[in-house]
Parts: structure tokens; C-alpha cells; sequence
């Protein structure tokens, strides 16, 4: 088969259904022609006049320019930007040494996850189930470089397979539940009304109140970089509280704030918008997806200690007030720091703001 055409619709509606719409013309001969035309369409005004708005917007691709995974429709010369980024510095699971961690996933969170009220109440009724609150973040709480206020809380309580609990030595379950409901008595009677759910969990730890088996809760009270798994662009935030959070996201335990940066940069969701899935189109409002699976190859450059130096002392001053009116000054900065530290040309550079332009974006 050889490819003549191709048009991408994205998230326009081209039918009544509600679906990405992608045109593909291919002649069923084997042909020498590795070149094909390829267009994207964002506005639904260029619908009615689409052999016009093919001819404006076509532009030439090859067939070794097509991943087996997934088609990247772009120009050649974005397609080599996206090689020189991907072949510089290190992935992202190395870069963090393999600390890379998806969120608590408790199996029923009406049980395991409470407001303050409930919070409050529980540490009313037993002084001692502070002990096992914690604050918790998810996906939707995450905004770039700060947290949205919550008042949600875990009860985590590990798996008897990973911490050591009163009850970790009972005899039997009757034995095991009796000491949690002495040790517990108020968190004890909140579980227990979900006892019948909690048990018939897939993902559950020697017993029935307990978290499943997860070999690296300590590593939730550590400074760390926390991001959501499904949003519109890389929220990533910086924690110090010891807030746990949630399976709709992913974190690393590290200080190293010059890994913020990038991950906050243009030049990173450039990338990202490029390489990573999405839902509907990610350059015309759609969300990607920061799965651990293709994060963990994102490409972060190896900087010098000075470099790494100027860019977390950036973050800081962010840090400081988020919402602040110098934080758009200072990403500013970021993002030509970041442009040095992947080696990018004027021209690679002036190609990426051109991406956004395009897209009616701004960055």
C-alpha cells in the first residue's frame, strides 16, 4: 500500500458522532514514492472549503517518518527536533534512578478517603486516629507548580506485608480484626461499615482495613515532584508536607528543583504534546496522558552544576508565590535557560514558538 494523502481532523466534528476524524488516501500498488501530503485541521470553518485548506496547510512526510506505535503528522523538520531531544541527556526513570511512583490506589475510596469533617470527627471520637490520616493530593488538584487548597485525607494504613501493625501477628483474622478495633476503635468502626466492599477487593492487604501491598510509603513523606496523570499540560508541583496522593498521579521523591524547571518548560510540553497519547487533540484543548510507561523515556539534559544551580534558584522564587506577578517573567527565564541546556538553535527555537502560534496557543 502507498499513502497519497492524509487528513487529520482532530477533534473537529466532522460527523454528528463525537469522534477523531482522520482521512487516509492510499493507492493499493507497491510504489517508490515514500513521500505522502499530510495536513492537520483544527477550525471547523475549513471544512466547507477543505480542497483549498488541504493545499494551504499540506505539508510533505515520509513513511519512515511513521512510528509502528503511534503517527506523529508533522513537518520533517519538527520530526528531527523531536530525534535531536530525544537522543540528548538522559530518560527520565534513569534521571531519577528509578524512584518513580504511581499514586495510592486504595480500591474504594469512599472508604479510604475523607474530608476534614470526617477527619476531624474521627480524631474527636479517638485521639489516636490522627495516627493514620493523612493529607492527600489527586490529579485534579494539581496545578503547575502548586497544589489547588483540599481538605481530603487517606487513612492509610500499609499492608501488614510492609509495615509492622499490633495486629501483624495474630493468630487468625478474628484475632487480628479484635486488635485493630482495640488499637483503632474509631477508624475501626468508620471501616467496618464498608467491611463488605473492602473485602471483596482485588487489591487489598493481609486484611481487609488494610492498603495493598506497596513497597514504597515512606517514600510519600519525602520531598518530591507530584504530576497528574491526565491533564491538559504537564502540571507538575513540588510537595515538602508528606502529602500522600492518589493513583491519578505520579511522583518522585527528589530536591532537585532544576528538574521542576524542565518539567515546567516550553520546551518540555512541546515535546510532550508531540510524543505523548491524548485525548482529542492536545494543541486544540485536548488532555494528555503521562503514563509512567512513555514519561519514563522523556529525555532530561544533563546539565552542569551551575546550571542546575540557576535554574533551582528560578523555581524557588516561583515557589514563593505561585500566582505572584514576576512567576510569568521568571518562566520566561526558565524556558531560555532550558533552550541552552538542550543546545537548541535560533531556529529551533523560533520553530517551537511557531508550533504554538499555529495552534492559537500561548506559552
Amino acid at each position: 500500500m502507498s499513502l497519497q494523502e492524509l487528513l487529520d481532523f482532530g477533534s473537529i466534528p466532522v460527523f454528528k458522532a463525537n469522534v477523531d476524524t482522520c482521512i487516509v488516501l492510499a493507492e493499493n500498488t507497491v510504489s517508490a514514492r515514500e513521500a505522502f501530503l499530510a495536513a492537520t485541521f483544527r477550525n471547523k470553518a475549513d471544512i466547507p472549503r477543505l480542497s483549498e485548506a488541504f493545499q494551504e496547510r499540506a505539508f510533505s512526510m515520509h513513511t519512515c517518518d511513521l512510528s509502528p506505535d503511534r503517527w506523529a503528522l508533522t513537518s520533517t523538520k519538527v520530526l528531527r527536533l523531536l530525534e535531536k531531544l530525544q537522543h540528548t541527556g538522559t530518560p527520565l526513570g534513569e534521571y531519577v534512578e528509578g524512584r518513580f511512583y504511581h499514586g495510592v490506589k486504595t480500591g474504594c475510596n469512599d472508604a479510604f478517603i475523607i474530608d476534614d469533617s470526617m477527619h476531624q470527627q474521627l480524631i474527636t471520637e479517638d485521639i489516636r486516629s490522627s495516627e493514620l490520616m493523612k493529607p492527600v493530593l489527586r490529579g485534579k488538584d494539581l496545578c503547575k507548580w502548586k497544589t489547588e487548597p483540599t481538605d481530603k485525607y487517606l487513612i492509610a494504613i500499609a499492608s501488614s506485608a510492609n509495615l509492622e501493625w499490633p495486629w501483624s501477628d495474630a493468630a487468625n483474622d478474628s484475632e487480628a480484626e479484635d486488635i485493630f478495633a482495640q488499637t483503632y476503635p474509631a477508624i475501626y468502626e468508620h471501616l467496618n461499615g464498608y467491611q463488605e466492599r473492602l473485602r471483596a477487593r482485588d487489591d487489598q492487604g493481609k486484611f481487609y482495613w488494610e492498603l495493598r501491598s506497596c513497597t514504597y510509603y515512606a517514600e510519600f513523606g519525602e520531598p518530591k515532584i507530584i504530576y497528574p496523570q491526565t491533564a491538559k499540560s504537564l502540571y507538575a508541583c513540588y510537595d515538602i508536607t508528606n502529602t500522600f496522593c492518589l493513583q491519578t498521579t505520579y511522583f518522585f521523591p527528589t530536591t532537585d528543583l532544576s528538574l521542576l524547571a524542565i518539567l515546567g518548560s516550553t520546551l518540555f510540553d512541546w515535546y510532550v504534546r508531540h510524543k505523548l497519547q491524548s485525548l482529542n487533540d492536545p494543541w486544540a484543548g485536548g488532555r494528555l496522558q503521562f503514563k509512567k510507561a512513555d514519561m519514563q523515556d522523556a529525555p532530561i539534559a544533563n546539565g552542569t552544576s551551575e546550571q542546575k544551580a540557576a535554574l533551582s534558584q528560578l523555581v524557588e522564587r516561583i515557589l514563593v508565590d505561585p500566582e505572584g506577578d514576576k512567576v510569568n517573567i521568571l518562566e520566561q527565564e526558565i524556558d531560555e535557560q532550558v533552550y541552552q541546556l538542550y543546545g537548541l538553535t535560533c531556529e529551533e527555537i523560533a520553530l517551537i514558538r511557531q508550533t504554538y502560534e499555529e495552534a492559537g496557543m500561548q506559552r
